[in-house]
């Protein structure tokens, strides 16, 4: 090898050396391009996805997922109730003779009966058909206005700890088992009755607030809340569905006595 060819082969390796040395960036910034390229395999997975997607809402279709318990209260409220100094409340929910305790005490008028004057509270329960026990508990709640209710309570395992304190501040209702439908959809639409011995209020709720300079009158209204429970099989108790009734006023039957010697005197 002369010269000429030493030095022309050095030319080459020193060309090739540079293209290696030039391309050592550009091949980060290839493979990164690459990377770039392959932004279209998440194409490919969402139209993966979209097909799981429509093979199981096909499979839902198919094996539909049990809908949630439905509760519903089937009895009617009105608008406003009265309570005597034991907190009892009275014609609740209604009067099966005049409809209303405060159109009865103005105009003079007397139960037929002798006794409280109570009616029960019914509610509905669609639920799968199981032969787990039911708790269906109802009592009196006040929210404030403009506010949802509060979560209902959870009892934590092995046995539920605090359910029968709770389960004995409500009124627990029993099944009408004449009004038990199957559903073809296989669950089970159940009737529920609430009828104590008296219906009474518990003590432990707010007063209603008088206007005052720092802020205006405050009501807070009352409602009926029912709960279905049931017992887990790790021990806690579990609110499975809940309901609140209309709204309603509370009112004391001192207030109605007072209203009615006003009437008089103007009548």
């Amino acid at each position: 090898m002369n010269d000429e060819e030493a030095a022309l082969l050095m030319a080459a390796l020193a060309a090739v050396e540079s293209d290696i040395e030039g391309d050592e960036v550009p091949r980060f910034a290839s493979s990164c391009s690459v990377l770039d390229h392959t932004k279209i395999e998440p194409i490919a997975l969402e139209a993966k996805d979209d097909a799981d997607a429509a093979f199981y809402y096909n499979l839902d279709l198919i094996f539909p997922p049990p809908p949630p318990w439905d509760l519903r209260l089937a009895t009617a409220f009105l608008e406003r109730y009265w309570k005597n100094g034991r907190k009892n409340l009275q014609c609740f929910p209604f009067c099966p003779e005049y409809h209303d305790f405060y159109e009865m005490k103005m105009h003079n008028k007397k139960h037929a009966s002798v006794g409280v004057c109570r009616t029960p509270v019914h509610c509905t329960l669609t639920a799968p058909s199981t032969a787990v026990p039911l708790h269906v508990l109802g009592r009196f709640e006040q929210i404030s206005p403009g506010r949802q209710g509060a979560l209902p309570p959870t009892f934590p395992p092995p046995n539920g700890a605090g359910f029968e304190l709770f389960q004995s501040e409500c009124f627990e209702a029993t099944e009408v088992e004449t009004k038990r439908v199957t559903l073809p959809t296989g669950f089970l639409t159940t009737t529920w009755m609430f009828l104590p011995d008296v219906w009474k209020v518990q003590p432990l709720l707010r007063k209603k607030r008088k206007a005052t300079r720092a802020g205006p009158a405050q009501t807070f209204p009352f409602y009926f809340r029912v709960y279905v429970y049931i017992k887990e099989p790790c021990g806690a108790m579990r609110c499975q569905a809940t309901v609140l009734s209309t709204a309603f006023e509370l009112f004391s039957t001192r207030t109605m006595d007072r209203l009615k010697k006003a009437w008089v005197v103007r009548v």
